[in-house]
């Protein structure tokens, strides 16, 4: 999963790739948020999305990788109460 920044208008974009194994190719997906350019909701926003498509897809297990090693340490640490987007790493999670 990974995202991207654009300045006019301003927006996020994001995107993820969902593989049955490391060869065959099931989902790719990508979207954007108005509004915003905070890169840190579109990794999380990506995972959420990745997450939520797997599962309405059926499948119980999977796995999940990323490039942003401050959204795998929020979602695997303990749950910030205060930090912005609370309601999304606890969904994620």
């Amino acid at each position: 999963m990974d995202c991207s920044s654009h300045d006019t208008p301003t927006r996020i974009r994001f995107g993820g790739v969902l593989r049955i194994d490391s060869s065959l190719l099931l989902v790719v997906f990508s979207g954007f948020i108005p509004g915003s350019n905070d890169i840190l909701l579109a990794e999380l926003f990506a995972i959420y999305y990745g997450i939520t498509m797997a599962k309405d897809l059926g499948y119980a297990e999977f796995a999940c990788y990323s490039d942003s090693l401050v959204c795998i340490n929020l979602i695997n640490g303990p749950i910030e109460r205060y930090h912005i987007y609370v309601v999304l790493i606890q969904d994620i999670k």
